[in-house]
């Protein structure tokens, strides 16, 4: 069997709400630089240095997308105890998904403030569609039987079998996605030099598997046949039997889906240290066991039996000398299909983890980081992490406030002791604020926010998907992807 990969079209598409919204202020990822609703769901105590006796935040951002990018693939293979390379000429787009990212709002009571948020869902993905022709060889592809008769009425039943190169194509279609939707609710005691706060983050996980796959027959793919009388007394030598595939082109089908579904509930507590130059932030974040079910549902449609009908037809059946002669081109076709489906379930339990986050402030410059991690393994447990680092410079030049930075982001997970592969993500970028009050003395805007991304993920999926097929890519772009946000801090005093 031959295999030419002839057109593959893939999908790696990102959306990290966290990233696009670092570059309109950095404390939605940098704790050291959090204040108020802005990066509360890192660490509660920042709901202390809310300043207005509510406040609202609202982050938008726009999707981008690289343009088509070629690339060959060469993946070794062994079969039949022999090694082939196969080379695969396509093409690939990388998606970084934007929109309504991020709404949250604090309100301040005295001493105490309280807050919530809500993102839009985190995913990581990928998708293709191709066409892959096939050429089967065979000298025996079925046997069905057939009668031919002549106009005198005599007739002759037969056994025909296909043999030669049957042509097809087989056009896969894959989606794959996982993504993580949080809620916080929170609240802290303190003032804007030293807090302490406590909250829960609620993050509701799902992931999503389909595929569908159908094999078709070119239709009008001549066959070759070979001729049996299914009485050995008769002589068939003079007959040439032709063969031409039917109309219906599908003869093989494949469906695969797969979902998973699970909710961490995660207490998080933390204290907030401000002083003029100096800012410390720590907060810890412990992630409740629980249960989740992954489901996955197959089938796979397969053809049986065969049928032909004349297209036309010069036979002649000589009774008297028992031989037939001419010529016969038949249609054939299958007779009909059946449906084999399978359905699969498991329950897993989910880990318990251990979430650090911390930051220091230094004047005008910040380091933050977060680590994840669980705290309990087994064959039967589900863990779904996210580890990142964020350099950053902030630079205030009176109510116009500038900045620049990194984000650097890998989330992972864990089915038992089987992990499911992602890639990490990198995005370097910088913003603008303006800082005034705009708007009547109580009700109003007092911060505007526009930021500016680049993201590098295909240049990470590149290397990805070398380590994982053991494959190279040639003529690779690593052309990132360019983007805008925008932010708006509402206030109520």
């Amino acid at each position: 069997m031959l295999y030419l990969l002839s057109a593959l079209n893939l999908n790696f598409y990102a959306s990290e709400p966290m990233a696009n919204l670092f570059f309109n202020h950095v404390g939605f990822m940098a704790p050291g630089a959090s204040r108020g609703i802005i990066g509360a769901y890192l660490n509660p105590a920042v709901l202390s240095a809310t300043g207005n006796r509510i406040e609202a935040y609202f982050g938008y951002s726009t999707s981008a997308s690289t343009p088509p990018v070629n690339f060959n693939l060469n993946l070794p293979l062994e079969m039949d105890s022999l090694s082939y390379n196969l080379k695969v000429s396509s093409s690939v787009v990388f998606s970084d998904l934007g929109g309504a990212d991020y709404f949250g709002a604090a309100v301040k009571l005295g001493p105490i403030a309280v807050g919530g948020s809500l993102f839009r869902p985190a995913v990581f993905g990928a998708s293709l569609n191709g066409f892959l022709p096939l050429e089967y060889e065979s000298d025996s592809l079925t046997t069905f039987g057939y009668t031919v008769g002549d106009a005198d009425g005599d007739s002759v039943d037969l056994n025909i079998t296909p043999y030669g190169t049957l042509r097809g194509s087989l056009y896969p279609k894959a989606d794959l996605r996982v993504g993580e939707f949080p809620v916080f609710f929170g609240a802290a005691i303190g003032n804007r030099i030293v807090a302490a706060g406590v909250g829960v983050n609620v993050r509701n996980i799902e992931g999503r598997l389909d595929f569908d796959s159908r094999l078709s027959v070119d239709s009008g793919t001549s066959l070759n046949a070979r001729v049996r009388p299914a009485d050995p007394s008769w002589d068939v030598s003079g007959l040439n039997v032709y063969l031409v595939y039917g109309s219906d082109p599908q003869l093989l089908g494949t469906k695969a889906s797969g979902s998973f579904r699970a909710t961490y509930i995660a207490p998080v507590v933390g204290v907030n240290l401000n002083l003029f130059v100096l800012g410390l932030n720590l907060a810890a974040e412990m992630g409740l066991s629980g249960s989740t079910g992954a489901n996955f549902s197959t089938s796979l449609l397969l053809p049986y039996g065969a049928d032909a009908s004349v297209l036309s037809s010069s036979v002649s059946v000589d009774s008297t000398t028992r031989t037939v002669s001419g010529d016969l081109t038949l249609k054939v076709e299958r007779t009909g299909d059946t449906t084999i489906s399978r359905d699969f379930s498991a329950t897993y339990r989910l880990a318990r983890y251990l979430g650090v986050r911390g930051g220091v402030k230094l004047l005008f410059f910040s380091l933050s980081g977060a680590l994840e991690f669980p705290v309990e393994f087994g064959d039967n447990l589900f863990y779904y992490g996210k580890n990142y680092f964020t350099p950053n410079l902030v630079l205030p030049l009176g109510p116009i406030e500038g900045l620049i930075g990194a984000v650097f982001i890998w989330r992972y997970a864990f089915f038992g002791t089987t992990a499911l592969p992602s890639s990490p993500l990198f995005y370097a970028g910088g913003g603008v604020s303006l800082r005034t009050r705009l708007g009547g003395e109580n009700v109003g805007i007092d911060r505007l926010d526009v930021g500016f991304r680049g993201g590098f993920l295909s240049y990470l999926v590149q290397v990805l998907a070398e380590g994982l097929s053991g494959g190279k890519f040639e003529e690779f772009s690593t052309k990132p992807t360019a983007a805008a946000s925008l932010g708006v801090r509402f206030y109520v005093r």
